[in-house]
């Protein structure tokens, strides 16, 4: 999993290279799992196998907000699962078997439990205490900060 700096979360994917060019010689389909576990549907906005860039280096880089939502919308915790398919001109060939490991889906953390602001009474100081997120109020992944308004 990739961030760039304050830029959306992205999922890196990536295949091994087949053994012989005629094997994939227009491509790959790259097929995404849903919540159901039968089911792998293309997504070629986000992953087009048949790009001359994908093909050569045989990863994409997908928004984690992809799994938030529609068709490969996912729960907090699941694992992002993939499936490739070689595509030559004699056609397609039997999808690979999924993976079992690898990136599970993180989402924006909960909302923030109100401040509580307390200040001296002969002072021009004051503090800001709030409680920390825990568990699946996090979005399943560590809390790098605050940003007080």
């Amino acid at each position: 999993m990739l961030s760039d700096g304050l830029k959306e979360l992205r999922v890196r994917i990536s295949w091994a290279r087949p053994s012989r060019k005629s094997d994939y010689s227009k491509g790959f389909k790259i097929l995404i799992g849903t919540k159901d576990p039968k089911v792998f549907l293309e997504n070629k906005a986000s992953c087009d196998g048949q790009i001359p860039g994908i093909i050569a280096t045989r990863r994409c880089y997908l928004p984690m907000s992809l799994f938030w939502g529609g068709v490969h919308r996912l729960d907090q915790g699941d694992l992002i699962r993939f499936k490739i398919v070689k595509v030559n001109f004699a056609g397609e060939s039997p999808a690979s078997v999924p993976n079992t490991r690898g990136i599970t889906v993180e989402k924006q953390p909960a909302n923030m439990l109100p401040p509580d602001v307390m200040r001296g009474a002969m002072s021009f100081k004051f503090n800001i205490k709030w409680p920390k997120l825990t568990g699946d109020d996090t979005g399943g992944s560590a809390i790098m900060g605050y940003n007080l308004q």
